[in-house]
């Protein structure tokens, strides 16, 4: 019998990178998907609007600011994707975030995140001073990230 790792590489072989990559992907979409969690629910732009504004313009994830003029391009992210039941679409467990920021976090919550890089929760949920240059969480989640803090 071979191991994972042989099974993995000899996938990589015959259906190359990108293939394998999407079905792992698909595995790690499967996991959350479910019984008693309800569905992802899509946030309205008023909504989105009053994230952003509460937010200060800021991506909790990684402290860059956020284009505030399409909405649309910052993810929903759920603070902590664990949740069963109502809470788990509540407004108290959803922010706005960079798209880089919330692939990198995954399916794990902001608290496994904070552990993780030697922060808080509460420290990664504030939102920058005005002429604060210091990173609210020094993370490697916004790489690539070029957008500008809100004036």
């Amino acid at each position: 019998m071979e191991t994972c790792k042989e099974w993995f590489d000899e996938g990589l072989k015959q259906y190359g990178y990108s293939q394998v990559e999407g079905v792992v992907k698909s595995w790690t979409r499967k996991r959350l998907e479910v019984e008693d969690r309800p569905a992802r629910v899509k946030v309205s732009p008023g909504v989105r609007r009053d994230m952003y504004a509460k937010q200060s313009g800021i991506c909790p994830l990684c402290g860059d600011g956020m284009d505030g003029r399409n909405l649309f391009k910052l993810d929903v992210d759920h603070i902590n994707p664990n949740l069963f039941g109502s809470a788990f679409n509540a407004r108290a467990n959803m922010h706005l975030c960079h798209p880089s920021c919330n692939r990198a976090k995954g399916a794990k919550s902001l608290a496994e995140v904070a552990k993780g890089n030697g922060r808080t929760v509460t420290d990664m949920l504030r939102a920058k001073e005005q002429g604060d240059d210091e990173p609210i969480a020094d993370n490697g989640m916004a790489d690539g990230c070029e957008s500008e803090r809100p004036k």
